[in-house]
């Protein structure tokens, strides 16, 4: 082989090396850099329910993510259960992600699995929003009932 192209082919080759081992180099750190971003911190939320005038049944809390599924049962982003053994119960759910939420609250006391109401539907049941917002006519918006996690968090909401 001609000593020129044999250097050719030398210096051509490193260059061919340096530059896959440059890209490799930048995908390695990209893909550090997507693990590491994509590591996020979970959350704390506890709450606090009082004014439970009847200590039968169970409280069934909705946790909301999202203002079009807010407050329809089923389209909850945590649906949670709690049995009443108090006027106020306390308990800590694990686990969130940090974001904007909004929670439903009834306190299902004869435990048929439903918000009882009356003939104009307004709920016989007691019942609860976040922000403590009490509902004129209508169940609140998301607006109206949401809130920020963004680190471990207590509220308190108190039933109607």
């Amino acid at each position: 082989m001609n000593p020129i192209r044999s250097n050719f082919v030398n210096v051509y080759f490193k260059q061919r090396i340096r530059l896959i081992s440059s890209k490799l180099l930048v995908l390695c750190v990209a893909f550090l850099f997507l693990s590491v971003k994509s590591e996020t911190k979970r959350l704390k939320l506890t709450l606090h329910i009082t004014n439970i005038q009847d200590v039968r049944g169970r409280l069934q809390v909705g946790i909301y993510d999202n203002k079009n599924d807010f407050p329809k049962e089923g389209k909850e982003f945590k649906r949670c259960f709690i049995k009443v053994d108090g006027n106020e119960v306390k308990f800590t759910v694990q686990d969130m992600p940090p974001g904007e939420y909004a929670i439903a609250i009834y306190h299902d006391a004869n435990s048929d699995g439903k918000c009882n109401s009356n003939f104009l539907g307004v709920p016989t049941e007691c019942y609860g929003f976040s922000n403590n917002v009490k509902p004129f006519l209508s169940a609140p918006s998301f607006n109206a009932t949401k809130f920020s996690l963004t680190t471990d968090r207590l509220l308190t909401i108190k039933l109607l």
